[in-house]
């Protein structure tokens, strides 16, 4: 029994020998070192080097890599396992740990602090210079494992933190923050941030997102609650150009779930344009909830959209939009325009409704209403030089689109003229336009705001309007008695009329009837230079009374409105609002022309020549002055000389009768 005694004793006291020696001598230690070495270089993906060990007092040297160093050293109990240390954490490169952390991360990272405790319970205090903050943070650990933490993050970069998780330097400024988690394994606890001075790089935002170059300035507060899997969030962002906040935003990070108010205030549009690369202008504001998951969001919301009260539905697949609906009432148009940086051509309100069941391709239905229309006759008089014209008018559109293509029903009702297209076909990829229009104007004279031509009657035109690479338009109408066609194709216009009433056309024009014909007429024009041709041919035509066939009444004793004229010709140049015509015309008894006559339509004045030759004898008549009642005279020499000879050669043969040699007689042509 002795001897088991001694035996026992022996091998308590070679255990307790050897874990003397192993901990408390250097050759024990080194022993250790070597095979701790041994073990983490091959469990760890990278290199590490012990360059000092020592259990008791502590002092212990890591090198991972080529250049992180840890350093701990203290008091170390080894039969109670306390312990009281400071360690010392310098990695020069956080990269260079990638295949140890599974984390993309660079850039240096240092930290130091204190380890105090036993193995059931120990803390951590610490601080450390991430993102160049000056921080602090403390760690408890039960059973070397994490239970809570409290850490302090005060002036952190948030350009040198995105710098370290691999991000664009897409901004930067000073990040403040507490973090307090009481229970680490069920995230427990507040997170409390903010962001100053927030100001976005405009360089990096240009060469990534070609956004031109522009700087926000903002400032970013955050608070979070952690229970468990569910986090409730407030955020709120104030910047330079728009005010956004987040609230009661409530996240479950096992199920994905998602349930978050928002409320978004843009005061100026302006301050936006270095983004939309367009100029807008006004304020807008949203506020809704969006509720769903990772996979399935839906956002309801409202919006002050040009002064309306908006509501929208829009379903987002994946964060993708899927599908929108919306209903826009009482909208501002003239509030619209000026959002859209457009002059206030009208005012009126904008109802519609929009539902979008597919965004790629696009597809759904949109209706919407334009009521209590009104033109602004000071901005069209400004912009187009349009005098007068106050319009009221009323718009309905009903818009079908499948897979990107639109097709719409249009009625514009207005106080000058209606407008109805039925069908309208346009391809939203290719910007393709193909449609059908009816316009009817019930009194010619309600365009006198946009013609400056004083008219009356009525006028239905029809025709179809196409935008491929280029704009086409047409128009027909049965008019004046005949017929008229135009074509626009880009600048280049084109009009055939065929059998129109003249006397029709001058009534209308509410010019004094001069000629009553049928006449055919073809005009080219190119709007952009402003130059053209008229062709016209009159058929059958004859002169109606007026103040020129009272003066060849008078002085040449004829009575042109009797005359028959087969074909009248006119050709003429147009060249801007100045008009020079050629005329040609003959009867049996008469043949009239002109050459260079001028119109000018911007003066209403006009001043033609023209020669009259009554059965061989030429007299001249010019109409000189305003286009609608011009000074008319009439030189008749020729005739009035005509006249003398044929008197005299009367008297001289009814005295000399047969006296007279006829060689004689012939000296009256001398006249």
């Amino acid at each position: 029994m002795k001897k088991f005694l001694v035996v026992i004793l022996l091998v308590i006291a070679a255990i307790f020998g050897g874990i003397f020696w192993l901990v408390f001598t250097a050759g024990g230690n080194a022993t250790i070192k070597n095979y701790l070495e041994t073990k983490l270089n091959a469990e760890l993906p990278v290199p590490v080097r012990i360059t000092q060990f020592r259990i008791s007092p502590m002092q212990i040297k890591v090198l991972l890599g080529k250049d992180s160093l840890i350093d701990v050293h203290g008091d170390f109990d080894v039969w109670k396992q306390a312990m009281d240390l400071q360690y010392n954490i310098d990695i020069k490169d956080l990269a260079s740990l990638k295949p140890l952390t599974k984390q993309d991360l660079r850039g240096p990272l240092a930290t130091h602090g204190t380890i105090k405790g036993n193995k059931e319970k120990f803390l951590i205090d610490g601080v450390t210079d991430l993102a160049a903050s000056k921080s602090d943070y403390h760690v408890v650990l039960e059973d070397f494992s994490p239970k809570s933490v409290v850490a302090n993050i005060a002036g952190a970069k948030l350009a040198k933190l995105l710098y370290m998780v691999k991000q664009p330097h897409l901004a930067d400024g000073d990040i403040y923050a507490k973090v307090r988690l009481t229970d680490i394994e069920h995230p427990t606890g507040t997170i409390d941030a903010v962001v100053k001075n927030g100001r976005t790089d405009a360089k990096t935002l240009y060469k990534l997102y070609q956004i031109p170059k522009g700087n926000i300035t903002f400032t970013l507060t955050a608070q979070s609650k952690l229970h468990n899997a569910d986090t409730l969030s407030n955020v709120h962002l104030v910047s330079n150009v728009a005010e956004a906040k987040v609230q009661n935003a409530k996240f479950n990070t096992e199920t994905g779930a998602i349930d978050v108010q928002y409320n978004i205030k843009i005061a100026d549009l302006a301050k936006l344009k270095f983004l939309t690369k367009q100029q807008f202008n006004g304020h807008v504001a949203t506020q809704g909830r969006a509720k769903g998951d990772l996979k399935l969001l839906h956002i309801d919301g409202t919006s002050d959209l040009a002064g309306s009260k908006t509501t929208y539905h829009v379903t987002l697949k994946e964060f993708s939009p899927r599908s929108i609906q919306a209903t826009v009432a009482a909208a501002k148009l003239g509030t619209l325009l000026y959002m859209l940086n457009q002059p206030h051509y009208a005012g009126g309100i904008i109802d519609a409704n929009v539902k979008l069941t597919n965004l790629t391709p696009l597809s759904g239905q949109v209706v919407a209403k334009v009521r209590d229309g009104r033109t602004d006759a000071k901005v069209l008089k400004k912009q187009f030089d349009l005098d007068g014209a106050h319009i009221t008018f009323t718009l309905d559109d009903t818009t079908s689109i499948t897979k990107g293509v639109a097709i719409s029903d249009i009625v514009l009702l207005s106080s000058v003229a209606n407008l109805h297209s039925k069908g309208a076909r346009f391809d939203i990829n290719k910007a393709v336009l193909d449609a059908k229009y009816r316009l009817d104007i019930p009194d010619l004279g309600k365009l006198y705001f946009a013609t400056k031509q004083k008219m009356r009657g009525k006028l239905t035109v029809t025709g179809e309007a196409k935008m491929d690479k280029g704009l086409t338009f047409t128009a027909h109408s049965d008019t004046l008695g005949g017929r008229v066609d135009a074509k626009l194709v880009n600048d280049s216009f084109s009009a055939d009329a065929k059998g129109i009433e003249v006397v029709q056309l001058t009534d209308m024009l509410y010019q004094p009837r001069v000629f009553d014909s049928k006449m055919d007429a073809k005009l080219r024009y190119n709007i952009a230079t402003k130059k053209g041709t008229l062709d016209a041919k009159a058929m059958n035509g004859r002169i109606l009374p007026n103040q020129m066939t009272f003066l060849l009444s008078q002085m040449a004793k004829f009575d042109i409105t009797r005359e028959i004229y087969k074909l009248t010709t006119i050709h003429s140049r147009i060249n801007d609002k100045k008009i020079l015509s050629d005329l040609d015309m003959e009867s049996r008894l008469t043949h009239i022309s002109s050459k260079n006559a001028l119109i000018d339509l911007a003066r209403e004045y006009i001043d033609a020549k023209l020669r009259i030759d009554i059965k061989k004898r030429p007299l001249y008549v010019k109409l000189k002055g305003n286009l609608k009642s011009p000074k008319v005279s009439l030189d008749a020499k020729g005739l009035l000389k005509q006249k003398v000879k044929e008197k005299l050669q009367k008297q001289l043969d009814k005295k000399l009768k047969d006296k007279v040699p006829n060689q004689v007689k012939g000296l009256l042509n001398l006249f």
